[in-house]
């Protein structure tokens, strides 16, 4: 049976699922004058409005992958329960249909929202600050923004993380963070600057001009032979005790309800899965439970832990 002392042993038993998936290590957002990676950039994200079930991805608005065409980039992330949010979205597709249409600038415009999504929930979100009559105009070549179903959040971590909402990242051509804002007002400032004729000129011109054959051979490092050192000893075992199968998406920590019930904080589907164990030490069920609201209080979790009374509280 184990036991709430045996929590070291429990988290070396669980060395499997973390290393199997790659669980340990947590994604950082990216900061004004990053590049965004190759993975992010290729990836094809759900639409949830306007035109739900088909796909998008910044690939289209790359310059070194769309044929050369250039675009100034916008990601907005909002929480749909909370005011601030709910009072510049109209806005925000106010001013990227301004630059769209009235000063015919190529601006693309993206948004992740936070609390999840649904098919009503992305229309509805659309329609904020505008009447039928208005909504219907600003909508009659195509809704200025794409909104994304971003369940996995890829879109949302890596370019937001911390409570700040609204939020909006500006790309250039080439994908670079050029700027990072928390309204619509400055938004509106640096999307002047950043898709003028002069900016769009240059963008991308250190990547255009750093494309070139080197002089001097590349250095090969040396080889060495290989040594392994055991992680725990001379002599180990190790025992599975969950896998995918249980509910278990990205964890970031573990830690024991009851003897035998072992609670493992997910950093991808915002909840618990709580897996009670059998002598041997596997699990005999598995149960998951997810937060009230999504991107709330077990939003990538990385500690959880239960005081004398049975409750619990997590570190994020």
């Amino acid at each position: 049976m184990f036991t709430q002392a045996r929590n070291t042993t429990a988290k070396l038993l669980l060395l499997y699922v973390f290393c199997t998936f790659a669980l340990v290590r947590s994604q950082e957002k990216l900061e004004v004058g990053d590049r965004v990676p190759s993975t992010v950039i290729e990836r094809n994200f759900s639409v949830c409005y306007q035109d739900k079930g088909s796909t998008t991805s910044l690939g289209k608005y790359d310059y070194t992958r769309n044929g050369g065409e250039k675009f100034v980039t916008v990601i907005a992330t909002y929480y749909t329960g909370c005011t601030p949010g709910r009072n510049e979205a109209g806005a925000y597709v106010q001013v990227i249909d301004k630059y769209q249409t009235a000063f015919q600038r190529n601006v693309a415009a993206m948004e992740t929202l936070k609390n999840g999504v649904n098919g009503e929930i992305c229309e509805e979100w659309a329609r904020l600050g505008f009447n039928t009559t208005d909504f219907e105009k600003i909508s009659a070549g195509g809704f200025p923004v794409e909104i994304v179903d971003d369940q996995d959040r890829a879109l949302l971590y890596t370019f937001f993380e911390g409570p700040e909402h609204p939020e909006y990242v500006i790309l250039d051509p080439c994908m670079n963070v050029v700027s990072r804002v928390s309204n619509v007002t400055d938004l509106d400032t640096v999307l002047f600057e950043a898709s003028s004729p002069e900016a769009m000129d240059t963008a991308c011109s250190e990547q255009e001009s750093s494309v070139s054959t080197p002089n001097s051979p590349p250095t090969i490092a040396t080889q060495e032979n290989p040594t392994c050192v055991a992680a725990f000893g001379t002599a180990h075992d190790l025992t599975t005790i969950a896998n995918s199968e249980h509910n278990i998406s990205f964890p970031r920590d573990v830690t024991f309800e009851s003897d035998n019930m072992l609670w493992v904080a997910n950093n991808h589907t915002d909840g618990i899965t709580m897996l009670a164990l059998n002598d041997d030490g596997t699990a005999s069920s598995a149960n998951f439970q997810a937060d009230r609201a999504h991107y709330h209080y077990m939003d990538k979790i990385s500690s959880l832990s239960f005081d004398s009374k049975g409750q619990f509280a997590t570190c994020q």
